[in-house]
């Protein structure tokens, strides 16, 4: 910590600056500091923000239409978490894939 000191003291002398704590996010980079002292950085919630403000903005413009959709009729939904026997068949049915399902195809 000396050295960060010093180089906090060497940079108000030459710029106004406010010490605003501990970082937690910079430039959408979350950091945080380990329990050995190291500090970790994550863009995780950056890809994440980038896409929902650029759907959101798109939205806006009316470049992309958001319909809300069911989970019973999320075609997708087979792909990405276990379902049910029976709403397995019905999605299988919705997405032309039964026959692939069952071998045929």
């Amino acid at each position: 910590m000396q050295i960060v000191d010093s180089v906090k003291t060497l940079l108000n002398g030459r710029f106004e600056m406010k010490d605003l704590g501990e970082l937690h996010y910079i430039l959408g980079i979350e950091v945080t500091r380990q329990a050995n002292g190291d500090l970790a950085m994550s863009q995780a919630n950056y890809h994440i923000d980038v896409k929902f403000h650029a759907i959101r903005q798109w939205a806006k413009e009316q470049i992309l239409k958001i319909t809300y959709i069911s989970t019973n009729e999320m075609l997708a939904d087979f792909l990405t978490k276990p379902v049910a026997k029976e709403p397995l068949r019905k999605l299988t049915a919705l997405a032309n894939i039964a026959g692939f399902m069952n071998g045929e195809g």
